[in-house]
Formats: C-alpha cells, sequence, structure tokens
C-alpha cells in the first residue's frame, strides 16, 4: 500500500509541475482567458473554427501560446473551456 501511494504522490507531482511549466515563459495570458491543457487532437463546428480564426482574442490568445510549452495542447481546449469568450459551440459546462 506504500508503494502504491509513493507512485501515485510521484504521478500527481509531475503531473502539477508538467502543468504549471507550461506556461511560466509566456507571461500574463490576454483578455483574462484562463489557460486549460487539453488534448492534441479535436473536433470543431464551423462556428467555432470561424472564431478561432476571426476573433481578436482568439489571435491574440494565439500569439501568446507561441512562448509555451505544447501550445497544441493550449490553444484549442483554451477557447473551449472560456465560456466568457462565446466560442460557437464551446463548452458551457451545462
Amino acid at each position: 500500500m506504500l508503494f502504491v501511494k509513493l507512485i501515485l504522490s510521484f504521478f500527481l507531482f509531475v503531473l502539477i509541475r508538467a502543468n504549471s511549466e507550461r506556461w511560466k515563459n509566456a507571461g500574463t495570458p490576454p483578455h483574462n482567458i484562463t489557460p486549460i491543457k487539453g488534448a492534441v487532437h479535436v473536433t470543431l463546428s464551423r462556428g467555432f473554427v470561424d472564431f478561432v480564426i476571426n476573433d481578436q482574442r482568439a489571435k491574440d490568445f494565439l500569439e501568446w501560446t507561441k512562448n509555451t510549452y505544447i501550445p497544441d495542447e493550449t490553444f484549442f481546449s483554451t477557447m473551449n473551456h472560456n465560456h466568457q469568450l462565446g466560442a460557437p459551440g464551446a463548452y458551457t459546462g451545462r
């Protein structure tokens, strides 16, 4: 049981460190956007794609991700999980 707890603690430490390290060199995200780590592969609606291509906040955030570690795991998940952005088809928490 102790071994399992040690392994679990190690993985939690690595996970927390990996997620906090990925954005540390990028500075503060624009427009009070909260960065989210997610999957590389996504399925998007046409409205969502139009949003991320044309919305200035999305463009600013994409520019911000260029200074992060693994930006492709950050951009689409963040656009999807920040409901205040109003991206069509985004997760609303309901």
